[in-house]
């Protein structure tokens, strides 16, 4: 009896074993699955985010093209009207699930202070002008460029709108006195006048940079007060979709010198 007692409690035993040993498999298969069903999830979302981030990124080219280059547009990365666009609730953003796409693009032109740097015979060409999604022209007037290296003399400038220009070399500011030559019936009148006077009186007006030596690079700083603004002669295209917790933000660069290149054609002097 003794040796069937000892038994019985070693059946027991192995078959405890053998419950807890097949409990543990099933919770490892069953945790394997889950994480797997979970990737493939986090896969399709990321998947998803990309996508609609150059879906974003396109249209901000789009209505760079449309609009011009001087357009200045932003969708930030908050929940209002126009990031949840493409929610199940667009028309609520209150309702906003983050299983939705959550879109936000950052066209990146308007600025009131830029610095750049032009190497040895380089142009810059920078709009003082941006528009609004109303296709308004704001125009920058109260706008003064430093130059920050000691070859100032050495950086030529024109500014340019459709019938007149004014030109000069190395900093000015709002007050700079100038000569502006103006196309009437194809011949040519010279009026006096200064910087802010120009700019007030015309429109779509870009200032065009040209680094006149070609040996040390010249460093330059263009700002605007009077709380108007200038588009920048390059800028970064900014685009982001996220869906829970997977983001994806896509970068295009934006060279607005490249596209203005035949202003750059101008007539340069320093009278």
């Amino acid at each position: 009896m003794k040796s069937y007692g000892s038994r019985k409690w070693y059946s027991v035993i192995v078959a405890l074993t053998m419950i807890w040993f097949l409990l543990v498999m099933t919770v490892w298969v069953f945790n394997l699955v889950l994480r797997g069903l979970n990737d493939n999830r986090g896969i399709g979302n990321y998947i998803k985010a990309y996508f609609w981030a150059e879906a974003w990124q396109e249209l901000a080219l789009l209505k760079v093209k449309e609009k011009w280059y001087g357009f200045s547009d932003s969708i930030e990365h908050t929940i209002n009207n126009r990031s949840v666009v493409l929610s199940d609730n667009a028309l609520e953003p209150t309702q906003f699930k983050w299983e939705d796409v959550f879109i936000s693009y950052d066209l990146g032109t308007k600025t009131d202070s830029y610095t750049g740097t032009l190497q040895g015979l380089e142009y810059d060409i920078i709009p003082l002008f941006y528009l609004t999604g109303s296709d308004i022209e704001e125009k920058a007037t109260d706008i003064s460029l430093s130059v920050l290296s000691w070859n100032s003399d050495d950086l030529v400038w024109n500014i340019v709108s459709q019938f007149s220009g004014v030109s000069g070399t190395g900093s000015f500011d709002r007050y700079t006195p100038l000569h502006e030559k103006r196309l009437v019936s194809w011949s040519f009148d010279f009026l006096d006048t200064t910087v802010e006077s120009f700019l007030s009186t015309s429109s779509n007006n870009y200032l065009i940079l040209f680094h006149s030596n070609n040996s040390d690079d010249l460093v330059y700083n263009l700002t605007s007060a009077s709380e108007s603004s200038f588009s920048k002669p390059s800028t970064h295209i900014i685009s982001s979709a996220q869906v829970w917790k997977y983001r994806q933000n896509l970068d295009t660069y934006l060279d607005n010198t490249k596209y203005l290149d035949f202003l750059k054609y101008s007539i340069y002097s320093k009278k």
